[in-house]
Parts: C-alpha cells; structure tokens; sequence
C-alpha cells in the first residue's frame, strides 16, 4: 500500500490494460504451438508414387490417406503474397472431394510433377492395352 501524507489525496488510481497478458499468453502458447509445429514438419509426410498419391499426418492421431492418381480429376494450388516471395503455397488435389495441403515448397513444381506422374500412368496404361489387344490378334 502507498502512504499517503495527512494533506495528500488520491486524484486517480491507474489501472492495468488488457494488454498486460497478451505477451505471457503469446509466449504460453509459443511454448506449446512451436515445438508442435516442428514435431509435425518432421513427421507428416506426403509422397507421390509413379501410382498414387499418399500422406500420412498427424502426432497423437495418425491420419493416412492414399488416392490412387488415376482417381485424381484435377490438381491446381494457391499462393498468397508470401507463398510467392518465399516460394511455398497450399496445393489442392481433387478426386471427388477437394483436399487442401499447406506450406508445400514449389507448389507449381508439384503440379507439374503430379500432372506428369497421372499423365505417365495413363500412357502405361494405354500401351498394356495395345499389348494386349496386339498380343490376341
């Protein structure tokens, strides 16, 4: 407590802004978000075969998707102003439903690998057939 002379009177007490705890929440939060978000730059993965695209995410849960490329009916991706600076973007592949992956490097480089992978499969695809259909004649 302040002490106060006998002539002396409080004119205002000053408080505290909200403020004041947005730095310890910040860093609380900092401490539990960072070491997670590094934890799962390590551990999700995803992969693109020469037959299908899979990825596997997730620390305590483990999510594993795999969509065959040949079920994939577009893939196109997005970048905002830092994505384009930095060179990162979200890349989107649909096969029915639209699936969004975050903070891909080069993500017009993985397009166009992916575009290429499906485009591989289907040519594989088109000669087994010719061989076949060759093969019977």
């Amino acid at each position: 407590m302040i002490s106060l002379s006998p002539d002396e009177k409080i004119v205002m007490n000053l408080e505290k802004h909200w403020m004041y705890w947005i730095l310890p929440i910040i860093t609380i939060i900092g401490i539990i978000f960072i070491p997670y978000r590094i934890a799962r730059f390590y551990v999700d993965k995803i992969v693109v075969t020469n037959k299908k695209f899979c990825v596997s995410a997730g620390l305590v849960s483990k999510e594993i998707i795999t969509t065959p490329l040949d079920k994939i009916t577009n893939i196109y991706y997005e970048t905002g102003i830092l994505g384009r600076i930095f060179g990162y973007g979200t890349i989107f592949v649909v096969s029915g439903a639209a699936s969004g992956y975050s903070y891909i490097k080069n993500p017009d480089k993985v397009q166009h690998s992916i575009e290429n992978a499906i485009q591989e499969l289907e040519n594989e695809k088109n000669r087994k057939l010719a061989n076949s259909l060759n093969t019977k004649n």
